[in-house]
């Protein structure tokens, strides 16, 4: 079975020192895709950044969360 996290906190700061182990790591427990959540401009633009850099990897939302 593959797993598709659908809420991924990975703009977050503490996952700019160590993203690529934590996709690794996701996909050898059998995460397959992960969507990028963005909760405002800002988040929504730096998630669909990350998600353009691991298309194969990453989806991202857009939004503003109030």
């Amino acid at each position: 079975m593959q797993l598709v996290d659908i809420g991924a906190n990975l703009t977050h700061e503490s996952f700019r020192h160590d993203l690529d182990a934590v996709l690794e790591r996701a996909q050898a427990a059998g995460v397959a895709r992960m969507v990028v959540t963005g909760a405002s401009a800002e988040g929504s633009e730096a998630a669909l950044a990350l998600a353009a850099r691991h298309p194969d990897v990453l989806a991202c939302t857009a939004g503003v969360h109030p």
